[in-house]
C-alpha cells in the first residue's frame, strides 16, 4: 500500500504572514492542495497531514478532500518528531510511506510515481529524493561511501568542510518501508546544532542495520523548490504557469 505524510506543522516565519505557509496560494490554489493533487494522481491510497501552527486553518482548507487524515505536532521539534505523530495512523499498515513537505507545490505526479516504483521494485528500506547542484549551500548533504552507496545525510550546520563540498543534496522527500519505521524513529536523538530530531538521521540507523538505502536523483530541479519566502512563492508560480502554458501549446 502506498501512503504519504505531508509535513505541514511549521509557521513559515520568513513568509512574514499571518497565514500558515502551506496555505499561500500558487495559481489560485494553496500549496498543500497542489501536493495532495500530485499524491492522488500517483496512486497514493492514504494521506496523513501533520498539523501544528494554525492547525484549524489548514484543516479547513482541506475539509473537502477525501481520505485525508490529520495528526498534530504540538511542539515543532524536528522532522523525525513530526513523522512520529503519524504512528497511530500508519504503524499497522503494510507497504511504504512517502514523506513530503507541504511547501513543495511543483513536485510532480511523475516524479512521485517513479520514486515509489524504484523503491518498491528494489525492496529498499529508504529511498531519498536528491538533487545535484554546483553549490548546495543551505541543504543537507548526501554522504556516500567509496562504492557510491548512501551512508548518511549531514545537515548544513553540522557538516565539515569536506561534507559541505558535496554537490548532491537532500530534497526533504523520502520513501520509507513501513516495517520498523516508527521503531527506528524512536532511536533518533536531538544531539545536533539545532537540538531537533532530524528525519535524515534514520538513514544512519538503517545503514547500521544493513538495510538498503538508495537515492533517486531528480532531473527537474524546479520540482523540489521549497517555498520559504514570498520571493520563492513568486518563482514557483511563474514556473508552474510556464509549465501549464507549455503543455497546452505542445498539444496545439
Amino acid at each position: 500500500m502506498r501512503s504519504a505524510v505531508i509535513l505541514a506543522a511549521g509557521k513559515g516565519t520568513r513568509m512574514q504572514s499571518k497565514i500558515p505557509k502551506v496555505l499561500h496560494s500558487v495559481l489560485g490554489q494553496s500549496m498543500i492542495l497542489h501536493v495532495i493533487q500530485s499524491l492522488r494522481e500517483a496512486r497514493i491510497q492514504k494521506i496523513v497531514v501533520v498539523l501544528g501552527h494554525e492547525a484549524d486553518l489548514v484543516k479547513n482548507n482541506l475539509e473537502h478532500e477525501e481520505n485525508v487524515e490529520f495528526v498534530y505536532q504540538k511542539e515543532q521539534l524536528g522532522t523525525a518528531h513530526a513523522l512520529r505523530q503519524a504512528e497511530q495512523v500508519l504503524s499497522d499498515i503494510d507497504g511504504h510511506t512517502l514523506v513530503v513537505c507541504g511547501d513543495t507545490p511543483l513536485l510532480s505526479t511523475e516524479t512521485i510515481d517513479a520514486l515509489f516504483t524504484q523503491h518498491e521494485q528494489n525492496s529498499t528500506a529508504c529511498t531519498v529524493l536528491t538533487g545535484i547542484v554546483d553549490d548546495a549551500t543551505g541543504y543537507g548533504r548526501i554522504i556516500r561511501d567509496t562504492n557510491k552507496k548512501i551512508i548518511g545525510i549531514v545537515e548544513e550546520k553540522d557538516a565539515t568542510l569536506n561534507e559541505k563540498a558535496v554537490k548532491e543534496f537532500n530534497s526533504g522527500t523520502y520513501c520509507l518501508r513501513n516495517e520498523q519505521l516508527f521503531e527506528n524513529l524512536a532511536k533518533i536523538t536531538n544531539n545536533n546544532a539545532q537540538g531537533e530530531y532530524y528525519l535524515p538521521d534514520v538513514i544512519k540507523i538503517l545503514v547500521e542495520q544493513k538495510e538498503l538505502v538508495e537515492g533517486f536523483i531528480i532531473s527537474d530541479m524546479d520540482e523540489i523548490i521549497g517555498v520559504n519566502d514570498r520571493v520563492a512563492l513568486s518563482e514557483v508560480e511563474n514556473i508552474l504557469k510556464s509549465k501549464i502554458n507549455r503543455k497546452w501549446q505542445l498539444t496545439g
